[in-house]
């Protein structure tokens, strides 16, 4: 993983390969915000757990 720093954030990179696609993903978070890591990824999950259970209906 690769990081860039600049004045604001600090940005993380990294690739994944899915089946054919090779995906180049940013990461970066606001230095204010008032929301943890946890919290964050906490709520990406349930996100997605909802966006499951509504395909499925």
């Amino acid at each position: 993983m690769e990081q860039t720093k600049t004045m604001e954030q600090v940005t993380s990179t990294f690739t994944k390969k899915i089946g054919q696609t090779i995906y180049k993903v940013n990461v970066f978070f606001a230095e204010n915000t008032i929301a943890t890591f946890e919290e964050e990824l906490k709520r990406y999950e349930a996100q997605k757990k909802q966006l499951e259970k509504r395909r499925k209906e």
